[in-house]
């Protein structure tokens, strides 16, 4: 995240009260577009044990504690947890991006 950001994130979380030992590192300017594995080859050196991973659009009622509990009983590299489809997942929805009308070739 951006040091604007980095700020912004400890200023909210501040303000919750929370008791939470963070360490916010911000990427370096011109670095904003880096993506996760990137951005963890860039922390390296602050990772000491697991990492868990998530994408910001999850939302589950799954407990992961099985999931991490297997991982370290394996002394696994990387661990997927993967639903079954529903309907939601399995019928077309609108893909994201900007709105932009075809215009006919010339």
């Amino acid at each position: 995240m951006s040091d604007a950001a980095r700020i912004e994130v400890q200023s909210a979380l501040d303000s919750c009260g929370l008791n939470l030992k963070l360490d916010i590192v911000a990427l370096p300017p011109g670095h904003d577009d880096w993506g996760t594995a990137d951005s963890l080859k860039f922390i390296n050196d602050k990772i000491h044990s697991d990492v868990l991973v998530i994408s910001s659009d999850l939302i589950t009622s799954v407990s992961l504690y099985p999931v991490l509990d297997l991982f370290r009983k394996n002394d696994a590299s990387i661990a997927t947890l993967f639903i079954p489809p529903t309907p939601l997942l399995t019928e077309p929805q609108p893909t994201p991006g900007p709105k932009t009308k075809q215009k006919p070739g010339k």
